[in-house]
C-alpha cells in the first residue's frame, strides 16, 4: 500500500510524463500490486458515487451489502476489462507490455475518472458546468495516460496506439455495460 501511495503522489503531479518512470521504479511485480490497488480505489470511488447520487434506489432490493458488492464488481469490471483490452491491444500491435504493466496503466488511467465522479456527486447536479469541465479534463487524462502507457511502457508505435486506445475504451465500456445489465437489470 505504501508503494501505491508513493506512486499516486508522484503521478498526481505528472500523470502522463511520469508514467514510465513510475513503472520502471516499481518493477513488474510491484506495478501489478499498485495497479490492482488503484483499480480497487477506483471501484470504491464508483460505489461512493453511486450511493451519493442515489442510484441504488433505482435497483430495488439491491441496497445493503449485496448492492455494495455488486457495484464494486461493476467498478472492478471496468478496470479489469480495460487491463485486458490493453493487453490485447499490445499483442495486436506487437507491443512489449504484460499483464502487470497493463493493470498499472489501467489503474492510473481510471483514477481521475473515479475522483471526478465522486466530486461531481458531492457538488450536485446544480453545478453541471463544473462537472462538465472536470469530466472533460478527466476523460482527456484517461486517453493521454492510456496512449502514453501503450507507447512508452508497451512500446507500441504512435500510429497503432492511436487506433488501439479508442477501441480499448469502447470494448471496456461495452463489457462493463453487459455486466451492469446482467447484475442489476434482469
Amino acid at each position: 500500500m505504501d508503494a501505491a501511495l508513493t506512486t499516486a503522489k508522484a503521478l498526481g503531479l505528472d500523470p502522463v510524463g511520469g508514467l514510465l518512470k513510475a513503472y520502471q521504479a516499481l518493477g513488474a511485480t510491484r506495478s501489478l500490486g499498485v495497479g490492482l490497488a488503484f483499480g480497487l480505489v477506483f471501484s470504491l470511488l464508483v460505489v461512493l458515487t453511486v450511493y451519493k447520487i442515489g442510484f441504488m434506489e433505482m435497483f430495488i432490493g439491491k441496497s445493503g451489502v449485496t448492492g455494495f458488492l455488486k457495484v464494486m464488481v461493476i467498478g472492478f469490471t471496468l478496470f479489469f476489462s480495460l487491463s485486458i483490452a490493453c493487453l490485447i491491444g499490445e499483442k495486436i500491435g506487437r507491443g512489449k507490455g504484460n499483464f502487470s504493466s497493463n493493470c498499472f496503466i489501467s489503474g492510473v488511467a481510471l483514477l481521475p475518472i473515479g475522483i471526478v465522479s465522486l466530486i461531481s456527486a458531492l457538488i450536485g447536479y446544480k453545478n453541471f458546468e463544473v462537472t462538465f469541465i472536470l469530466a472533460t479534463i478527466s476523460i482527456c487524462m484517461l486517453v493521454m495516460i492510456l496512449f502514453a502507457g501503450l507507447t512508452r511502457i508497451g512500446e507500441l508505435s504512435d500510429k497503432v496506439a492511436s487506433y488501439i486506445v479508442p477501441l480499448m475504451l469502447i470494448v471496456s465500456v461495452w463489457i462493463t455495460k453487459v455486466f451492469l445489465t446482467a447484475m442489476f437489470l434482469k
